[in-house]
């Protein structure tokens, strides 16, 4: 169930460099679960300790340096502003191949994905009104792909995937549309995964 956390101050913690006073104020970076560790080292970056879900840790002022994070399963959106929109794809179960039987379009928005942490299949199909050609991309760390607006499209996730995910701040299912796979479009995903994933990390 989603909560306010309460403003609070950890304690000092002490990294193999450096002692380091974290803290966060409440607000919209901290959303869901409980409290947890986290080490800072001098360079900014920070880790998750014995964390249940998700916390944002920030050193600056939240009015000057928003930071947020999501590590639950699938989609949430993190920041909305003007007209855009940047969220977070995490692996989620009904993402797997066997249970990839629609595809959906954005009519309004194109829409950029990232990957940023494990593996991630991005598919896209041809056709207007339904899918005639199915096509699959193996996202590479670091890389920017974008959906161009109408076009078909689904995905499929590793259980330590992280996504980050572009697109306009409307975007609804009032204007993202879903197609159903047949039968041997569906096994098609399910092949291509395997085919795709039979190969090693790049």
């Amino acid at each position: 169930m989603e909560r306010d956390l309460p403003m609070y101050t950890c304690n000092l913690v002490k990294t193999s460099r450096k002692t380091h006073v974290i803290s966060s104020s409440s607000g919209r970076s901290e959303r869901q679960g409980i409290a947890s560790l986290f080490l800072v080292h001098p360079h900014g970056d920070w880790y998750k300790k014995n964390s249940l879900s998700l916390v944002a840790v920030v050193s600056v002022d939240n009015n000057l340096l928003e930071i947020q994070w999501y590590t639950g399963d699938g989609y949430r959106p993190l920041v909305d502003f003007a007209n855009w929109r940047v969220a977070m794809l995490n692996y989620s179960p009904d993402l797997l191949p066997e249970n990839l039987t629609r595809m959906q379009r954005h009519n309004e928005t194109d829409e950029v994905f990232v990957l940023l942490a494990g593996r991630c299949i991005l598919f896209v199909g041809e056709g207007r009104d339904t899918v005639s050609r199915i096509h699959a991309e193996d996202l590479r760390p670091g890389r920017v792909y974008n959906v161009k607006q109408a076009v078909w499209h689904t995905h499929t996730l590793s259980s330590d995937a992280m996504v980050l995910v572009v697109e306009n701040r409307d975007t609804t299912y009032d204007n993202s549309p879903f197609t159903p796979l047949n039968p041997a479009q569906h096994r098609e995903l399910i092949d291509l995964t395997r085919s795709l994933w039979s190969e090693p990390d790049r």
